[in-house]
């Protein structure tokens, strides 16, 4: 198989493919490397959220939603 159509994207063997219990996503193989350093980097600050959620600090504090909603 060369191409596959899923509605409205085109995926070639120029494309990675990623699949997980949230969904799919097509990346350019070219811009693979740059996708998989923000993907580390949201991983990495995801688990320092969880880990301070564990630690009992509520994500609104963690967030600083009072002083955002204040601004608003």
């Amino acid at each position: 198989l060369e191409v596959a159509s899923v509605g409205h994207v085109t995926v070639t063997p120029d494309d990675a493919v990623f699949v997980d219990d949230d969904g799919v996503v097509v990346v350019e193989r070219a811009q693979l490397s740059q996708i998989l350093t923000s993907a580390r980097d949201i991983a990495a600050r995801e688990g320092a959220h969880l880990a301070r959620l564990r630690a009992g600090e509520p994500l609104r504090v963690q967030l600083h939603l009072d002083a955002f909603v204040a601004r608003r």
